[in-house]
Formats: structure tokens, sequence, C-alpha cells
């Protein structure tokens, strides 16, 4: 009986947020589940949800009291002073990236300027995009499974839309990210003596802040649809592979002698483009960058031409550019992600997806009944349950 009336009522939406009156007259049988009752031995109202918005492959739209424009500018306000208000928490990052930018700066203390130590300062492009994966990334995976309870709180009660909470959410977390990453870039270049040309120094700060915000992007994908514990494991264990596939090949002549399936799985590796746009900043470019100084004590310095130089890292061919709209392809495609994966999560399989036959309303079905069939029952003292 309770499905039943939870259904009847829409889930809670209540007729006047209904723009069709013949919403509020359906039937109890019109809106009867049309799952099989042996679908789970304990229908619960998780269940119930799912179904109620799933309607067959029906979709329904419901109407807001204010515009999608003011729910943004509430929104980003909001989110603005929440930043602001988190006084704690911005003095933590301000000087973490000033105790770790003089730390990495200090370990590459020059490096950049001297044809002795090229290798070296290849260490220090390649720290960089490290940073720049686990600082935005890692507070992301603590914090958004916790607004992800408060969004679908707020978008139950159709305070706002999904479109609207993720503009904004993208807008607010720009300006205190921006600005320290912008800090961290302009101690770390100064101090490992990389060049000074407006150039070179625009296009290193504008790779790595790209990083950044794939980084909280990827993030964000992961939290969107995992709790803080799956997110911290899956997060570092996806970053793994992405450093080791953005460093596989240094060292060859080209890429030419990589395999075929690793050279593929190269290409699906944001870091890698990052690293490649960073050393072209740093040595590519048109004209290429100018003879190292070979400094004391070292007599003889064998990467001092900057084409030397990229052809020895394999990277002889490689295009700023190129690396640039790599970066901000990935961007838009995790976000995309993200705001796909909150959809699902908020308005249900068949809701968010034109229908319950669509693949992640396929994948649902089958992690329920997998949840259902094989799950762990701690009041079980046998172990595993069948349900049969």
């Amino acid at each position: 009986m309770t499905d039943r009336m939870v259904i009847a009522v829409d889930n809670g939406r209540n007729a006047l947020a209904s723009p069709s009156p013949a919403t509020s007259r359906r039937s109890l049988d019109e809106s009867k589940p049309t799952h099989p009752s042996t679908w789970r031995g304990d229908r619960g109202v998780d269940q119930s949800v799912e179904e109620c918005n799933e309607r067959e492959g029906k979709t329904e739209e419901y109407e807001f009291a204010t515009s999608g424009w003011t729910q943004f500018v509430i929104l980003l306000n909001r989110m603005l002073l929440q930043s602001w208000r988190d006084s704690n928490y911005l003095l933590l990052r301000l000087s973490m990236h000033v105790a770790l930018g003089i730390l990495i700066g200090g370990l590459f203390y020059d490096v950049g300027d001297d044809g002795a130590k090229t290798i070296v300062n290849f260490g220090f492009c390649f720290t960089c995009i490290i940073f720049f994966l686990y600082i935005p990334m890692m507070p992301v995976l603590l914090q958004f499974p916790e607004e992800v309870k408060l969004l679908k709180r707020e978008h139950f009660n159709r305070w706002y839309g999904l479109n609207a909470y993720f503009f904004a959410l993208t807008i607010a977390r720009l300006p205190s990210q921006l600005f320290l990453g912008v800090l961290y870039i302009v101690i770390v270049y100064l101090l490992s003596g990389q060049p000074l040309e407006i150039s070179r120094s625009t296009q290193f700060l504008v790779i790595c802040l790209l990083i950044s915000v794939v980084s909280e992007s990827l993030g964000l994908a992961i939290s969107s649809i995992l709790n803080i514990v799956n997110g911290m494991f899956v997060g570092p264990t996806l970053s793994v592979p992405l450093m080791l596939l953005a460093a596989y090949g240094i060292g060859m002549t080209g890429t030419s002698h990589v395999p075929l399936p690793i050279r593929l799985m190269m290409r699906f590796s944001y870091l890698r483009y990052g690293l490649e746009g960073i050393v072209a900043a740093v040595y590519g470019g048109d004209p290429p960058r100018a003879l190292l100084p070979c400094r004391p004590p070292a007599d003889y310095c064998h990467l001092r031409e900057a084409n030397s130089i990229m052809r020895t890292l394999g990277m002889e061919g490689v295009n700023f550019w190129i690396a640039m709209v790599s970066l901000i392809i990935s961007f838009v495609f995790f976000r995309l992600v993200s705001y796909s994966l909150l959809r699902w999560r908020l308005c249900g399989m068949g809701r968010a997806f034109s229908g319950a036959r669509s693949p992640l309303a396929t994948l649902n079905l089958v992690g329920r009944f997998v949840k259902a069939r094989f799950s762990l029952s701690p009041s079980n003292s046998r172990g595993i349950r069948l349900g049969l």
C-alpha cells in the first residue's frame, strides 16, 4: 500500500508542480509498477521511487517557481559565500600551495637554464603535472559526495534544477582554483629558472591550469556516482595508469616503436597531452628555444639544443596547440560525464536518459539484480543470500 501511495502522489511532487492537471488524476491502477514483485524479496522505497520515475519509458517535465537564470545567480552567490566563509579551508589551501611551491622550486632550483641539467628539468615538468593531478582532485573526492546528498534533497523539493546547479558549481570553483594555481606556478617558474619569455611563460601557465580543471572534472565524475570511501580508492587508482601512460616512451625516438595498443591508450591520457604541452612551452615553438648555457663544473653538455632535447625525449613532433585543444576536449568530456551521472542519480534511470531501455538503465537493472540475488546480508548468518 505504501508503494502505491508513493507512486500515486508522483514521488512527493504535488499537482501544482505538474504542468498538466491530468497527472494528478492518474489512478492507482495506471500507476502500478510494471516490474514483477518477485524481482526483490523485500520491495523497498528506493525501488518504488525508481519505478515511479520510469513510467514505462515516458518522461515528465516539472516547472520551477523561478527561472533558470535566477536559480543560477542565487546558487552561484550561495556557493561563493560558502567558500568565502570557510576561511580555514581557504587558508589551508593557500598555505599548501605556497609551501609546496617553495619546496618544489627549491628542489629544482635554477635547472631550467642549465644545459647540464636538462633531464632534471624534465623531471620538474613531470612534477608539475602530478601536482595539478592530485591537488585539485583529492578535495573533490572528499567533499562532493556529501554535497550530492544535499543536492538530492533540494532537487527533490523542486528548489532548483540540475542545469542551474551544475553551471553554478563549475563557475564557483574557478576563482580560487585559478588564483592558487597561478600563485604556485609563479613561485616554481621563477625558482626553477624557466625562460622569462612572455609567450613561453603564458603557454606554461595555460597548460598547467588546464590540467588542474581537467583533474577536478575527473574527481567530480568519480564522486558523482561513488561515496567517499570508494571514491578515495578509485581516484588515486585511476591516476596511476594516467601517469604511466603520460611518461611511457620517454627516451625513444618518437612513438613509432611503442606498441599500437599502448599508443592508443596514451592518446586517452590527458596527462600525456599536459606533459607534451609543458615540454613544448619550455623547449619547443617556432623558433625553438635558444642554445642553453653549459655551466661549470660541466665541461660538455650534450643536450643544449632544443631540437636535440625534444628528439631525446621522444617529443620531436609535439605541438602546443594540439595539446591545449586536447585538454579542453578532456575537460568538456569529464564535465559531461559528471552531469550525466548526477542526472541519473537525481531523476532516475528512466527519466534521465529517455526511457528504460537506455544503456545506463540496463546497467542499473543488472546492478539491482546482482545486489538482490548475491548480496552479503549482515543479518544472514550463512553468508550469501541467494534470494530463492
